[in-house]
């Protein structure tokens, strides 16, 4: 995928490249990973836009450590964040996560997966720039 902001909307919305990488992380380290979020690419459900903005990004995995702890896992296939995605992580890590840990896992191609807590990936906003793409969605890269 081109990595830069003028990707279209299609290019952007190809494949499923992080997921395959996190699963292969996961699968090589012996970590046990369950599919809990929606794969609008793989699984597509018509009418998806009905379901409640909460329940549509519902983290992408929940996964359990050789010690039985839980973590939700939310994989991001690139380092760009859309600025809605940031408050729905909020919201997810106020109100939703439990007792388990949340975790963004950016998942690339030949990489093990780069995890943040949310308040991590917090510190790493501050003086970036506001970016948009060409369906208006905006945006920022995140340094990692």
């Amino acid at each position: 995928m081109n990595n830069t902001a003028q990707d279209t909307y299609e290019n952007r919305c190809k494949g499923r490249v992080g997921e395959d990488v996190f699963e292969d992380y996961c699968t090589r380290k012996g970590v046990q990973f369950y599919r809990t979020g929606f794969d609008e690419k793989q699984d597509q459900i018509q009418k998806f836009w009905m379901i409640h903005p909460t329940m549509r990004h519902i983290p992408d995995y929940l996964i359990e450590n050789d010690k039985g702890q839980l973590s939700w896992i939310h994989v991001k296939g690139t380092p760009r964040l859309k600025l809605i995605d940031l408050f729905i992580y909020s919201q997810f890590e106020q109100q939703f996560k439990g007792e388990c840990g949340f975790f963004l896992a950016f998942c690339f191609k030949g990489q093990d997966p780069h995890f943040l807590t949310f308040p991590a990936l917090q510190k790493k906003l501050t003086g970036l720039t506001v970016q948009e793409w060409d369906d208006g969605k905006q945006y920022l890269h995140l340094p990692l």
